[in-house]
């Protein structure tokens, strides 16, 4: 089979970019022949961990064509990028004009034989209307689901065209219904797949430990990852007696960063930030660390709190939507795992400022019981494994 991927942000640098890499490598694997397009800055090359390299069909940004950075389906990218809000008049012509032009190309040039598109936004509409005859796949990461609360124009625009696809992908149920109720997509179409991780990187280590806890976070350096009151919390345990390093896997960009950063400068124990790293170097950070802390306001379902699982981590994790359904009882009641109930959110999902000190002392409670426990002997490989990528690219090809 010849699959086209559609990406409209850079491969690996998210979630989706993750997921996106990792559904190639296993359809190399099982013989397809693939082609990619996805936004890049331009002079940046892409490739994949495969023996058969995809074919490529970038959009360059910060080009003759885009003069602005990649737009991100986050409002906050772990590197320079332009929002969807700002995408607006002549801009917004532009950037649908270079994709259609580079979609049309592609679908002519590679003659696939199914459309795999990432994100329920707006490229995968614009390819539905490019390709109405070929199987037409989206893969929602959650994301499209908090666009629509910032831009009316551009959801309004796209509505017509998302429900004409064959199938949509969701991580979970709540995802499920919020597609259906925001995007009147027929249910019928919808199939849950889940997340997944690569069980060939992430997977325990020979780690003991030591005087020192050490505290690890991945993610986007961003409000709504937490970061801030994570930050507080932790400045709230200094003197608990128990000595502790944070280290902050990932990066950020503007205002926010310049936020964080300030804080983690006033901090009185030892923070690492360390910007990009690639997902062997994460495990490795991981396998060497004791408490995986993720204090997010939104997710779609966390694949890297599977990875910190998979390494053998302890994990502190906000009580996000699904997130229990989706890990199973088995992990949830293991004593591998701790849930501190989420602050009351808005309608684009950052807490309400009246809640964001009770939050902070749920969260540093919590850490500091962690802190002091030692580290648990508990075997959770059978149930990680469920959560294997090969695993959710089985369950997305039955469709096929």
């Amino acid at each position: 089979m010849r699959i086209l991927h559609l990406l409209a942000q850079r491969p690996g640098f998210t979630g989706s970019g993750v997921y996106l890499q990792s559904i190639v490598r296993l359809a190399d694997a099982d013989g397809h022949q693939q082609a990619v397009l996805c936004g890049i800055p331009a002079r940046e090359a892409v490739s994949f961990e495969v023996k058969n390299q995809p074919e490529l069909s970038p959009v360059f940004f910060e080009s003759a064509k885009l003069r602005f950075p990649v737009v991100g389906m986050s409002n906050v990218m772990p590197y320079k990028s332009t929002r969807y809000d700002q995408l607006k008049g002549k801009k917004l012509k532009r950037w649908m004009k270079v994709f259609t032009a580079q979609i049309t190309k592609a679908v002519i040039e590679f003659q696939p034989d199914i459309i795999l598109s990432h994100h329920t936004w707006l490229l995968s509409a614009i390819a539905r209307q490019i390709a109405p005859g070929l199987p037409f796949c989206m893969i929602n990461h959650g994301t499209a689901l908090r666009q629509v609360k910032f831009c009316p124009e551009i959801t309004a625009y796209i509505l017509p065209h998302l429900c004409k696809s064959d199938l949509v992908y969701a991580l979970n149920q709540i995802q499920k219904d919020n597609l259906v109720k925001e995007f009147q997509i027929d249910p019928e179409k919808i199939k849950i797949t889940g997340n997944g991780y690569n069980e060939n990187i992430f997977y325990p280590g020979l780690h003991k430990q030591g005087k020192i806890r050490k505290l690890v976070y991945a993610g986007k350096i961003a409000y709504a990852k937490g970061l801030w009151e994570l930050l507080m919390s932790l400045i709230a345990l200094s003197d608990s007696g128990t000595e502790f390093e944070l280290t902050m896997c990932g990066s950020g960009s503007g205002e926010e960063l310049d936020d964080i950063m300030f804080l983690v400068e006033k901090c009185p124990f030892p923070v690492k930030i360390t910007g990009n790293i690639s997902q062997n170097e994460l495990a490795d950070i991981f396998r060497a660390s004791d408490i995986f802390i993720l204090p997010s306001y939104y997710e779609g379902l966390p694949l890297v709190l599977i990875e910190a699982l998979a390494c053998g981590l302890q994990v502190i994790v906000n009580d996000l939507p699904g997130i229990r359904k989706w890990l199973g009882k088995a992990v949830c009641s293991s004593k591998m795992i701790d849930f501190v109930s989420l602050p009351r959110l808005d309608d684009v999902y950052s807490p309400l400022s009246e809640d964001i000190l009770s939050y902070c002392q749920r969260l540093t409670k919590t850490i500091g019981k962690r802190l002091v426990t030692k580290s648990p002997q508990v075997d959770l490989s059978k149930e990680i494994k469920k959560f294997s990528w090969l695993e959710v690219f089985n369950r997305m090809k039955q469709y096929w």
